[in-house]
């Protein structure tokens, strides 16, 4: 089986508020702590890419879903 974790974060660049999503494909299911690091890293990472080009994003919100894919092919 696959599972997909999808990762929300809700920003706001400047007077815009948007929400970036990432998505994670993985054969076995991430722990608490591994869902908790993936969201982490993904904040830091997209901050330092908005900082280069010169913005400052602010974090309102994040969040992680996770969807299990089956597949059809045996």
């Amino acid at each position: 089986m696959l599972h997909r974790y999808q990762i929300d974060l809700r920003v706001k660049e400047e007077n815009t508020e948007k929400t970036i999503k990432k998505s994670i494909f993985r054969k076995n299911e991430l722990t608490d702590a591994e869902l908790e690091e993936a969201q982490l890293e993904f904040i830091r990472s997209t901050k330092a890419i908005y900082k280069e080009k010169g913005i400052e994003l602010e974090v309102l919100e994040w969040g992680i879903q996770k969807f299990e894919l089956v597949s059809h092919f045996q």
